[in-house]
């Protein structure tokens, strides 16, 4: 786009190609003027044409403009997400610890959890033991901001908004995780390039678009055919990991059935996830604490069995979680003879941890041991031999 002063002196240039009568256009002429005048009017002119016409076009609109064309083609731009994480509490036997209780932690972020948790008897947090996932109380907590900010890393929950009788302490050994932030124009633009394919009936982008019209709070959507032809079972993953209502489900039902295949029954149903627990015996490079180690790891693990980003039925292999800890900063080795998954050896379960076809991996815990036990600065909850993520 040319600016003003370009503007004016191709008017002055045009001018006196095509006439000789006026010839002096200097500044504080009256024909300067005139020109400056014109050129102003026409640079504003130009730029809301141009501004007019990158809105007009998917690959140039930007912001509201390109609010406006998505809509347009029925798909709106994915809000910003809150994170969640899993708590766990510690405190008096039987202490019943609400739902929407509020945690903080220590950056300022707000948590709410999503259910009531009652405090088991022999929380081993109390005595600094080795948690144990069964006696574990745990509940997963949503953050009140959305945002990549709720993203907070482990052991960093740590206070109640308001202190409640019964509680101890409250800590989040793993990251809290899928918070995100509102959708960048780059991606909303892909999507709604991609939107025509989505309108072919019966695929997999079309059953994740059409849940996604009918509730936002839908991420991802795996559909696969009953044993009537004429049925689909769609598996919905909420964007906070919790679970659709029935009058959430219901609603995404109707909906895909008006806009679907002619005749198709659609059954969704809220995923299963399929946890995955690792136990791991390393040791570290001189120099490092225990406790840099394990956050790293955990950091590293978590990124990996991310359920957000992987593939529906994505299996989780042995080797890749060994590859993961040896690339760890500070993990010296591993001992493999007493690795486990999921509670068995390597050579009892293959190597891996299966995953169904309409089910995503989870990280539920990492048991880490030292197995020099020297630990260093290891954080605010203490353990006798390990810690563990839950």
């Amino acid at each position: 786009m040319k600016d003003q002063a370009t503007i004016e002196q191709e008017l002055i240039q045009s001018c006196l190609a095509n006439q000789d009568v006026a010839t002096f256009f200097g500044q504080g002429g009256v024909g300067r003027s005139v020109f400056t005048s014109i050129s102003i009017q026409i640079a504003e002119l130009w730029y809301e044409f141009e501004k007019t016409k990158r809105g007009l076009f998917i690959q140039t609109a930007s912001g509201s403009d390109l609010d406006i064309i998505g809509e347009s083609r029925g798909i709106s731009r994915l809000g910003a997400n809150a994170a969640s994480a899993i708590l766990v509490f510690r405190g008096n036997k039987g202490t019943v610890v609400p739902s929407d209780f509020e945690v903080k932690s220590q950056s300022g972020v707000i948590f709410k959890t999503s259910e009531a948790v009652t405090i088991a008897e022999d929380n081993p947090e109390l005595e600094g033991q080795p948690l144990s996932i069964a006696l574990a109380s745990k509940v997963v907590a949503i953050a009140q901001t959305s945002g990549s900010e709720g993203n907070v890393p482990p052991y960093t929950i740590t206070s109640p908004v308001s202190t409640y009788p019964g509680v101890a302490g409250i800590t989040n050994p793993l990251p809290a995780t899928g918070g995100r932030d509102i959708e960048s124009d780059a991606a909303y633009r892909e999507r709604i390039i991609n939107r025509i394919s989505v309108l072919n009936l019966g695929t997999q982008a079309f059953y994740t678009e059409a849940a996604r019209d009918a509730n936002s709070d839908v991420l991802r959507a795996h559909a696969v055919q009953g044993t009537d032809p004429n049925t689909i079972i769609l598996t919905l993953a909420k964007r906070t990991g919790e679970n659709f209502s029935s009058g959430e489900l219901t609603t995404i039902k109707n909906h895909i059935e008006t806009i679907g295949p002619a005749l198709a029954t659609v059954t969704p149903q809220n995923i299963v996830f399929k946890d995955v627990q690792i136990a791991l015996a390393i040791r570290l490079e001189v120099g490092y604490t225990f406790w840099e180690v394990y956050i790293s790891l955990c950091d590293n693990l978590a990124n990996f069995i991310d359920w957000s980003s992987l593939d529906w039925g994505y299996d989780i292999y042995a080797a890749d979680i060994i590859e993961i800890c040896n690339g760890t900063k500070g993990v010296k080795d591993i001992d493999l003879m007493t690795m486990l998954l999921n509670g068995e050896e390597l050579e009892t379960q293959g190597g891996n941890i299966a995953v169904s076809a309409n089910s995503l991996p989870r990280l539920l815990s990492l048991e880490l041991i030292d197995l020099d036990q020297n630990y260093g600065d290891i954080g605010p909850f203490p353990f006798d031999t390990s810690y563990l993520i839950v």
